[in-house]
């Protein structure tokens, strides 16, 4: 491991993303409902977020949208 690189805190990291996937449900998606799910969150990211590329939540809002539009493509 490079040693420039900070120490991860997997258990700290555990417990946030359990905390996080129980409201996001960020993930690939593998059905219609997955689908509708994201969708949704997409949604209520762009009604927050919109385009401002320094929101706090835009990086998450992109990431939905590259899921849905790789579901979308499949």
């Amino acid at each position: 491991m490079d040693a420039t690189q900070p120490q991860l805190d997997i258990r700290a990291l555990q417990a946030s993303w359990q905390e996080f996937d129980t409201m996001a449900h960020l993930r690939p998606i593998r059905s219609e409902m997955e689908y509708d799910r994201m969708v949704a969150l997409m949604n209520s990211l762009l009604d927050v977020a919109g385009d401002d590329e320094d929101h706090p939540l835009s990086s998450l809002l992109e990431l939905a949208g590259d899921l849905v539009s790789r579901y979308e493509q499949a």
